[in-house]
């Protein structure tokens, strides 16, 4: 991420560690201040994965985001949940976290955060789950883990 005038508004850069050349692959907006986080390529380096609150201008959740190398195309890959509110607690719930696998699925965390609002606890569970690069369903059953 490049916040290159200092601004609060951070781009989404790629380098060439050989060149020094630079793409903006996803931009800053002062506007809408996008948060990219945890960039990932994908294993042919065609596309980044990026958890990221782009493109949800109504209510700012952090899922995960797909675009091409070279700036164009980005797709928003996951949609969690809004946050909600009671008169006692708070809920919150974000993507982070994206693993690009080579079997073509993102595997990521559904984060969801509770926050009291008559104690100040917070109590927090994450969960994995995958999605196609492609973009897909999402799939919330359980995930194996293998070492490739």
């Amino acid at each position: 991420m490049l916040d290159a005038d200092n601004d609060g508004a951070a781009a989404l850069v790629l380098r060439n560690v050989s060149s020094g050349a630079e793409t903006t692959v996803l931009p800053a907006s002062t506007q809408d201040y996008w948060r990219y986080e945890q960039p990932e390529l994908t294993p042919d380096g065609s596309k980044v994965v990026v958890a990221s609150d782009f493109g949800d201008r109504t209510n700012y959740v952090v899922g995960l985001v797909r675009v091409n190398r070279n700036g164009t195309g980005a797709v928003r890959l996951t949609n969690p949940p809004p946050s909600s509110e009671t008169t006692t607690t708070y809920t919150e719930h974000f993507d982070a976290s994206p693993s690009v696998r080579s079997d073509g699925t993102v595997l990521f965390v559904r984060t969801t955060c509770v926050f009291s609002q008559t104690t100040d606890d917070v109590s927090c569970t994450g969960r994995l789950h995958t999605v196609p690069v492609a973009g897909g369903t999402v799939c919330s059953r359980p995930v194996q883990l293998r070492r490739d």
